[in-house]
C-alpha cells in the first residue's frame, strides 16, 4: 500500500507538470503529444481501481474470518449447552434420587422409634424426624456451601452453623444404632 501511495504522489506531480506543459506548448502555438499524460492519467485510474480492489478484497477477508470465528462460537456454544443441560438433568436425578431416598429413610427412622420405644421404653430424640431433617439439612447445606462459598444457594439460605462437608452423613446415627443395638441386646441378655 506504501508503494501504491508513492506512486500515486509521483503520478500526480507528473500529470501536473504534463498539463503545465500542456498549457505552454498550446499557448505558444506548438503541437503536443497528449500520450504520455493520458497513459498517466490512466496508470493514476488503474491505481484507484486497485486500491478499491484490494479494500474489498480485504474486507471479504474479514468477513469470511468474522464469520469463521463466529461458527466456531457457535458450534463450541452447542457443545457447552449441551454439556450444561446434561448436568442439570444429571443434578435433578441426583436430588430427585436423595429426596426418594431421604423419604426412606425417615420411614425407617420412624420404624426403629417404634421399635426402639417398645424395646426400652424410651424415646430416641435422634430418631424422631424434626431432628433427621435438621442433620440432613446442616449436611446438605455444607455440600451446597463448598459449591458456592455463600451462605445462599440461589433462593435457599443456607445456615452459618455448618457440619463439616466431608463428614458421612450417616456417622451420627451408626453411633446412635450401636448404642440401641447393645442396650436392646443387653435388655434381652440381662
Amino acid at each position: 500500500m506504501t508503494d501504491i501511495n508513492a506512486r500515486r504522489t509521483a503520478l500526480a506531480a507528473e500529470i501536473d507538470a504534463m498539463k503545465r506543459a500542456r498549457g505552454a506548448a498550446l499557448a505558444d502555438g506548438m503541437k503536443y503529444d497528449g500520450k504520455p499524460l493520458l497513459a498517466a492519467e490512466a496508470e493514476l485510474e488503474a491505481l484507484d481501481d486497485l486500491e478499491g480492489e484490494m479494500s474489498r478484497r480485504a474486507a471479504t477477508e474479514a468477513d469470511r474470518l468474522l464469520a469463521d470465528a463466529r461458527a466456531g462460537k457457535a458450534d463450541r456454544f452447542d457443545v457447552v449447552a449441551d454439556q450444561w443441560l446434561s448436568k442439570v438433568d444429571e443434578a435433578e436425578a441426583a436430588a430427585r434420587a436423595m429426596a426418594a431416598a431421604l423419604k426412606d429413610a425417615e420411614a425407617a427412622a420412624a420404624e426403629l422409634m417404634t421399635l426402639s420405644r417398645e424395646l426400652t421404653g424410651d424415646s430416641q430424640i435422634m430418631l424422631m424426624q424434626s431432628e433427621q431433617r435438621s442433620r440432613r439439612s446442616r449436611s446438605l447445606a455444607a455440600l451446597l456451601h463448598t459449591h458456592g462459598g455463600t451462605y445462599q444457594f440461589g433462593e435457599l439460605r443456607l445456615p452459618s452453623f455448618l457440619t463439616p462437608a466431608a463428614a458421612p452423613w450417616a456417622e451420627s446415627e451408626r453411633k446412635t444404632v450401636a448404642a440401641l443395638r447393645s442396650q436392646i441386646r443387653g435388655g434381652q441378655n440381662g
